[in-house]
């Protein structure tokens, strides 16, 4: 099989990569998971290979090389890419809500 989609960035825990590594699960999308462990992450200089030094980042997520991170932008961006953000005004209004829900409790 090709090479994956996409390029997931996060540290050996759940949190903040949980929804978005969800999200390319349910969507049986072709994905790499990068663990970054927190030796790497310090002392390798994994973070300085981040736009905003944080994590999770989704690495070349235009196919120009650009990497994006934050969770909120990487779940939005993937929710519309993988046809997940809903159809319609009142379809977005719930996965939206249904995500700042999860945000503000699980993480």
């Amino acid at each position: 099989s090709g090479p994956s989609e996409y390029r997931l960035a996060y540290m050996p825990c759940r949190n903040r990569g949980e929804i978005i590594r969800l999200m390319l699960e349910e969507a049986r999308c072709s994905y790499e998971l990068e663990v970054v462990g927190f030796r790497a992450w310090a002392a390798r200089g994994v973070k300085a290979t981040t736009p905003d030094g944080k994590l999770p980042c989704l690495r070349n997520y235009d196919g120009l090389g650009t990497d994006l991170c934050q969770e909120g932008a990487i779940t939005r961006f993937l929710a519309d890419k993988l046809g997940l953000a809903g159809s319609d005004a009142t379809e977005r209004a719930a996965v939206d809500a249904m995500y700042c829900f999860w945000f503000s409790t699980l993480r």
